[in-house]
């Protein structure tokens, strides 16, 4: 097994691998749809604390 160099290079691609799942299941209505309360809780608190980033990405997240 080889070793990277850089460790924190293989967790940013991890990092962007699930992140752009999670845009996708934002956008498409499955995280809404398919998570359990729990989940959809804590996801709905990261969306809120990333909504600038998640912006950026596409997601649009209306605001009360």
């Amino acid at each position: 097994m080889r070793i990277p160099e850089d460790p924190y290079s293989s967790v940013a691609i991890i990092d962007d691998i699930l992140l752009k799942d999670i845009v996708h299941d934002i956008t498409t209505g499955a995280l809404l749809l398919e998570s359990d309360d729990e989940t959809l809780d804590m996801m709905l608190t990261q969306i809120w604390e990333m909504r600038d980033q998640l912006h950026m990405l596409g997601v649009i997240i209306g605001e009360a």
